[in-house]
């Protein structure tokens, strides 16, 4: 019995673990991704409060969404973002220029950096 059980631990030492450990590192790396692929492509319209960045013109007058206010996240979701950087709504337009990888990866920033 105490064989069984020191080789199921040694098993989730040497397989399990660092398993989990790659995919973490996977998830950090893609959520860096779509941190720069906002700044360069979704920022300009998007601002952020917390990242003190400062109203334009173009916020002012189209109130796109600022995903460091929680009340921003009321209706809103991975899906959810997913779909309106494809289809568009409102005054954004679809985002065409982006890849659907690229697209998950924005949406996996957003929610895991500002959904509350």
């Amino acid at each position: 019995m105490k064989r069984r059980s020191l080789a199921c631990i040694l098993l989730i030492a040497v397989f399990i673990v660092p398993s989990f450990l790659v995919a973490a590192d996977k998830v950090t790396q893609e959520t860096e991704r779509g941190k720069a692929l906002f700044k360069t492509q979704c920022q300009v319209c998007h601002i952020n409060k917390l990242e003190g960045d400062q109203p334009s013109a173009y916020t002012r007058q189209f109130h796109p969404a600022d995903f460091s206010d929680p009340d921003a996240w009321k209706d809103l979701d991975k899906r959810e973002i997913r779909n309106v950087a494809k289809k568009g709504r409102g005054a954004m337009p679809a985002q065409k220029q982006l890849k659907p990888a690229e697209i998950e990866a924005i949406a996996q920033y957003l929610v895991k950096t500002y959904q509350p």
